[in-house]
């Protein structure tokens, strides 16, 4: 966490649209500092006091906890459900006929009278029929009509945590992962630490004079042969590793391989 004495330090984060939709600028400080400019819209705030050594860490937690987020950034994060409301007061009207609290002709009435307002497609047309309808007034008491009222988050700012912050954690976790550092022990002087991926330490092995040596490695543990290795491996943590030596310059991009040896 970063304290008043240490410099405040800002990294900003461009990601593109995919498919034409969900491109985004963030800039986050070490502070506690947090803005983005997206396409579903744009928030800022400030969490001074979010109890992980790296802020980077705790916007990790976005995906999972978006509900959360999406409240701290957007205080009217919320819109009336028509829908949901709409059920809701059907399901009480059923439900307090079968519990044999009114007449057939009493649920009936008040079924019907949804269609005087409006079906209740508006938050208005829900304040109207719990303050004025005389039939839903004789089946459910003021309490039961009120807490019939049903919210859902706005698209944009649901999505501005669930889309463009989720992937700007996917961007956060590499970037920690890569300057982590190792989990186990390795011996090898010529190698070069590429950072985590997950529980393995990855590494490139670039032997210049002898390419036919060059390869990466993913290391789960601190026994010799605790890992795996291949230039031209499968395994998600090798294929990993070969695009963080790419990315670096220490490996050649795919397609020029060897092509100087």
């Amino acid at each position: 966490m970063n304290t008043r004495d240490e410099p405040v330090t800002f990294r900003r984060y461009a990601l593109p649209s995919i498919k034409g939709e969900g491109w985004a600028v963030f800039v986050i400080g070490s502070d506690g500092y947090f803005s983005g400019v997206t396409d579903y819209g744009n928030a800022a705030y400030w969490w001074g006091d979010h109890g992980r050594k790296d802020f980077r860490e705790f916007l990790l937690c976005a995906p999972r906890d978006w509900d959360y987020f999406m409240k701290k950034l957007f205080p009217h994060w919320k819109e009336y459900d028509e829908d949901e409301t709409l059920k809701c007061v059907k399901h009480a009207i059923i439900a307090k006929r079968r519990e044999g609290l009114c007449t057939k002709r009493e649920a009936r009435r008040a079924w019907e009278e949804l269609d005087d307002y409006d079906g209740l497609y508006s938050e208005q047309s829900h304040v109207d029929w719990v303050q004025h309808a005389p039939s839903a007034t004789a089946v459910l008491d003021w309490d039961e009509r009120v807490d019939t009222l049903r919210h859902r988050p706005r698209y944009c700012c649901k999505h501005f945590v669930t889309n463009a912050m989720a992937r700007l954690a996917e961007v956060l976790r590499e970037e920690l992962e890569q300057e982590a550092p190792p989990r186990h022990t390795h011996d090898c002087l010529s190698c070069v630490y590429l950072g985590r991926l997950g529980d393995e330490d990855l590494y490139v092995h670039a032997d210049r004079e002898h390419p036919v040596l060059t390869t990466v490695i993913a290391r789960w543990g601190s026994d010799g042969p605790e890992y795996n290795s291949g230039i031209t491996s499968q395994l998600p943590s090798l294929i990993e590793a070969r695009r963080r030596a790419t990315e670096r310059g220490i490996l050649p991009v795919p397609g020029q391989m060897g092509e100087n040896g």
